[in-house]
């Protein structure tokens, strides 16, 4: 996994991604490479799967109530022209867009899925936020 990492950008990637299957690749050896991205991913996660993942760290106790506050407490107010609408409670999922923590509060809901993908044999994986690369350049 790629994101927040020191020097292990998106190009940090790609040069992987060269190295592991392009640079070795034949006419002969078979490969096979599948990129997608989790759709909707901060739309969708759970507060109470991030709450529940950020409460079995040693964030301590008041990065945990702030990112609690930050998620149970968001509401939006719509204005078109002058008038605006009463505040809408946003509900328990999704994490706000254009947040520097939307990354951050997604992360630990994936923190499973890279052991998941390790446990996959003959296949390679790279994660960077909601995006997911997996090859292979085996005979599998």
């Amino acid at each position: 996994m790629y994101v927040f990492r020191k020097h292990f950008s998106t190009h940090y990637i790609l040069l992987r991604f060269k190295e592991k299957v392009l640079a070795p690749a034949t006419r002969h050896s078979p490969s096979a490479i599948l990129a997608f991205d989790l759709k909707g991913a901060f739309n969708k996660v759970l507060h109470s799967a991030i709450l529940s993942l950020f409460n079995h760290t040693e964030c301590g106790h008041r990065f945990y109530s702030y990112i609690s506050d930050f998620l149970t407490q968001h509401s939006a107010i719509l204005k078109v022209g002058n008038p605006t609408s009463d505040p809408i409670f946003l509900g328990d999922r999704g994490t706000p867009q254009g947040s520097v923590l939307s990354l951050i509060l997604l992360h630990p809901a994936l923190l499973n899925l890279p052991k998941r993908m390790d446990a996959i044999p003959k296949i390679h994986h790279a994660l960077y936020a909601d995006d997911i690369t997996m090859w292979t350049n085996t005979d599998s």
